[in-house]
């Protein structure tokens, strides 16, 4: 049996609020579960899930749960021979090396959680290396309810954050890099479900994205629906060479892709678009071009990763297990040719230049917009044409 207990985030929200958020978590579990599972909310803030044991890493790593924890039931019909029931499948955690007991108590109960907590220290003694309170290399955990006690075997932290889907939904412009999977994650651990879109420029970026994504709904987002959007983006790429100087190139690419990632959101009905930029990590990254930018994007542009820097996203990446494809990437996007980039160009001067542009090729990009379902992808797939 497992237990999973939820968020501290969720038990600062309202009545009402907490109820929802916690219904949303208890769904996501069922939702990585086999079917048959049995997910119950027991007591505040706390899942029971019956017939899951293998699962409990997917169940950590669902966004809202804080901790899980696989547990061994065992009746309590009092203080006595409760203990003695617990020393039996407590015992083999404890041989040769130091613990503590620590109890939590709901129900009615003649005695108090610290008289449990020295009855079952006291029948473990001998076969530890002793008690120790303060910094013990065994915590005994017990949490009893009513007449059942529950002694924890094993435990995993949880992902924490809030349920996905519980704020909203953006689209994630996603390279197949780290920064695109750190940032499409650490807006899922704040409840905002994601769909992706890859601008190709080359092929096999392409399916390097699509395997990045598979990758993140695989392990962290399983319930929600995973849809990867692809536009080939050589039109837009031959325009930008054929009339943009190599030096403005790259801060009007990424207007271009903000543009385009900003009418897709529209038609999608979702309300934002979010990237992987950090400040000054590239020259379309300064601090004046993402206010720039900004000032022109068409839709409210998302960036968690602002003020991270390189090592931090990659360490992240690894983190979630995102590194070991995204490390893969190559770069596709450097349109310079080799030339000195602008990294100040003001919001009016990139407007101009694109305006310059004109928006047929971006149009031209619409029209291969591909949609990819992360429960059917298998690399090389096509996908399947968007609707018009």
């Amino acid at each position: 049996m497992l237990f999973a207990a939820l968020s501290p985030e969720i038990h600062l929200k309202s009545r009402p609020v907490r109820a929802r958020f916690a219904r949303m978590t208890r769904n996501h579990v069922a939702a990585v579960l086999e079917p048959g599972t049995q997910v119950d909310e027991v007591g505040r803030g706390r899942l029971r899930i019956v017939g899951g044991d293998d699962r409990a890493e997917e169940v950590a790593r669902v966004f809202g749960v804080a901790r899980v924890e696989e547990v061994e039931e065992v009746e309590l019909p009092d203080l006595e021979r409760g203990v003695a029931r617990l020393a039996a499948a407590a015992r083999p955690m404890v041989e040769g090396r130091t613990f503590a007991v620590r109890c939590k108590r709901s129900g009615s109960h003649p005695w108090r959680s610290p008289d449990l907590e020295r009855a079952l220290g006291a029948v473990l003694l001998p076969s530890s290396a002793g008690v120790d309170l303060t910094d013990p290399e065994v915590t005994v955990r017990v949490r009893v309810v009513d007449d059942r006690a529950y002694l924890v075997t094993r435990e995993w932290s949880g992902a924490g954050g809030l349920p996905l889907g519980s704020q909203g939904k953006a689209l994630v412009l996603l390279s197949g890099g780290y920064d695109s999977a750190v940032a499409a994650w650490r807006l899922m651990r704040r409840g905002v479900a994601v769909e992706f879109v890859h601008f190709s420029l080359a092929c096999a970026q392409r399916d390097q994205a699509l395997a990045v994504a598979h990758r993140l709904w695989t392990r962290w987002g399983r319930s929600m629906d995973g849809r990867v959007h692809v536009v080939d983006f050589g039109p837009v790429r031959e325009a930008l060479i054929g009339g943009v100087a190599p030096r403005y190139r790259q801060v009007v690419l990424k207007e271009r892709m903000l543009k385009a990632g900003g009418w897709m959101a529209r038609e999608l009905d979702i309300p934002a678009v979010a990237t992987g930029e950090s400040i000054g990590q590239v020259s379309s990254q300064t601090f004046t071009h993402l206010a720039g930018l900004d000032a022109l994007s068409e839709v409210p542009v998302l960036r968690p990763l602002l003020a991270f820097d390189k090592e931090e996203i990659v360490a992240e990446a690894r983190r979630i297990g995102a590194a070991e494809l995204a490390e893969r990437a190559g770069e596709a996007c450097d349109l310079s040719e080799g030339h000195r980039v602008e990294t100040s160009v003001p919001a009016h001067v990139i407007a101009r230049i694109a305006s310059r542009l004109g928006d047929d090729s971006l149009q031209a990009a619409l029209a291969s917009w591909r949609i990819h379902h992360l429960s059917e992808w298998v690399p090389w797939s096509e996908g399947r044409a968007r609707a018009a």
